[in-house]
């Protein structure tokens, strides 16, 4: 090298930031490659890279980083790299290297996100460590490189042996695992936490097959730093086989990040989307709920008035009309509760104050379980469980528009099954009333059970898809709650509350509804 090339300000431009000045003296070969829209080019090499590869400045600074590559290594390999480096740092690689004299050498690259003070990304970092040299260069890190790792944003560790004992740990990983001392120590005793939840036979895996493992996003319950109570959250991280000069695995390299902020953020955006699309259907609801109340109130009308009228006209004392009478009497009180629940729906879906009164609860869910026995199929157990006295303060035609809901879907739920059973219950708890329908059907999948609250495609043949997401609304307009506390291959019970008495007034300014 010539004079110029002992030179390190003539090479590194002013826009380069004082941490990738740093790693000039640190004897593991880095890069540092400035990523665009357009291309990704070298904006710094220190001198133990070059030393490592023969390049000088020239050959590397300003140029495409799969130019600089691809003057290491053959075409193959590099066009694996490619496709590792489009993935996004945090990565770890292999690769076979030569240099202009002939002469080969084995390397691994770990390629981590230099970020801003707003963790915004601003370079790519390449780190080379020299395999063939054996694993005692990568362990005894120079101090210079160690300051260096101790500050990157990402967290890094290296594991020894099978065992998996700590040579080094930087504040990023301590912070993420909630435990300070971790040299000297193996990860099962460092972090109990960790190896009850399964990371050291991954560990071990990758230990023994030296295939790296890739984790996104994988929760971890791990203890706070502060609290002492344990806490989730979620990294992005690589466990990558470290070799000595006989290509066997002597310890394991870690590298990631912690993401439970924006996997956070991304759990709340999508309930708001879910919560978005339900306000949205509802709207619609409301809508066809207002043009159905319009042009079913006349026909309905009538029915109730023509039963009426059939009233009058049979004579109660001929037993022959007996059973004419109770028929008719049924027609009657069926087309006005018809009635009431399109009224109330329209009132629901307008958001006016539905009819609410306090009101024995077990004479109305009696009511409503008899609704469905009059249509479910005999062979189907009914059982009813509702303690005498127990009173809320609701509107019952509304209440009951839930309950036989979810007995229709019981009932539906249990049409194939061995054991055809559902159940009616409700305990008092608290200021509120819990009523529970439970069935012996089949359960429901994990993903229908994640939105079976909201208004989407139905798997019911006939059915719109409107059903629970009714129940949702009705509960929700009580200031109450409705859930799926189980499901399984053996059934479901469905939960839903309902307050004993009137809200206070300064729960009802407050509007606050509790989360499902």
């Amino acid at each position: 090298m010539g004079k110029q090339e002992n030179s390190v300000a003539s090479h590194i431009p002013k826009s380069v930031p004082p941490f990738v000045v740093a790693a000039e003296p640190a004897r593991i070969p880095v890069i540092f490659v400035k990523d665009s829209a357009q291309i990704d080019s070298v904006i710094f090499a220190n001198q133990s890279f070059l030393s490592l590869t023969g390049l000088t400045h020239a050959d590397v600074l300003g140029r495409p980083i799969a130019a600089v590559l691809g003057a290491l290594t053959d075409p193959a390999t590099l066009t694996k790299i490619g496709k590792i480096m489009r993935a996004g740092p945090p990565a770890v690689w292999e690769m076979p290297c030569h240099r202009h004299n002939g002469s080969a050498f084995f390397v691994s690259v770990l390629a981590t996100s230099v970020c801003s003070e707003k963790n915004e990304h601003l370079q790519t970092c390449l780190s080379f460590y020299l395999l063939d040299e054996g694993f005692e260069r990568l362990l005894n890190i120079p101090s210079e490189a160690r300051a260096i790792y101790e500050k990157t944003p990402g967290f890094i560790a290296y594991g020894e042996g099978p065992e998996h004992r700590f040579s080094f740990a930087n504040e990023s990983y301590k912070k993420f695992v909630g435990c300070d001392k971790l040299e000297g120590l193996t990860v099962a005793e460092a972090m109990p936490d960790i190896a009850a939840q399964g990371f050291v036979a991954v560990l071990d895996r990758v230990f023994q097959t030296g295939e790296p493992y890739r984790g996104e996003s994988v929760p971890f319950d791990l203890p706070d730093r502060e609290s002492g109570q344990k806490v989730r959250r979620y990294a992005d991280f690589i466990y990558h086989p470290i070799r000595n000069e006989n290509r066997q695995i002597v310890g394991i390299f870690c590298e990631g990040y912690d993401v439970t902020e924006r996997r956070m953020a991304e759990a709340k955006v999508e309930l708001l989307q879910a919560e978005l699309r339900h306000s949205s259907r509802v709207n619609a609801m409301g809508t066809m709920a207002a043009t159905l109340a319009h042009e079913l109130n006349q026909p309905l009308s009538a029915i109730a008035n023509y039963s009426a009228a059939c009233l009058r006209l049979i004579d109660p004392a001929d037993e022959k009309a007996a059973l004419l009478l109770e028929a008719v009497r049924a027609i009657n009180v069926t087309s006005q509760r018809a009635g009431n629940i399109i009224r109330g729906l329209r009132n629901l879906a307008s958001r006016r104050e539905s009819s609410r009164v306090t009101f024995d609860l077990k004479t109305t869910l009696e009511e409503s379980l008899n609704l469905v026995r009059s249509g479910m199929s005999r062979d189907i157990t009914a059982k009813i469980d509702i303690p005498d006295g127990l009173e809320i303060y609701a509107d019952p035609v509304q209440i009951q528009q839930v309950v036989v809901n979810l007995l229709h879907n019981a009932c539906d739920a249990v049409r194939d099954a061995q054991v055809k059973e559902i159940s009616l219950e409700a305990v008092a708890a608290g200021r509120e009333v819990e009523i529970i329908v439970r069935d012996t059907g089949s359960g429901v999948s994990v993903e229908a059970a994640n939105h079976i609250f909201n208004w989407s495609e139905t798997t019911k043949e006939g059915g719109m898809g409107l059903g629970l997401s009714i129940c949702r609304t009705i509960v929700e307009s009580h200031r109450g709650r409705i859930w799926l506390q189980e499901t399984s291959s053996t059934g479901s019970a469905f939960h839903f509350t309902i307050p004993k008495s009137p809200m206070p007034l300064s729960d009802k300014r407050s509007g606050k509804i509790p989360k499902i």
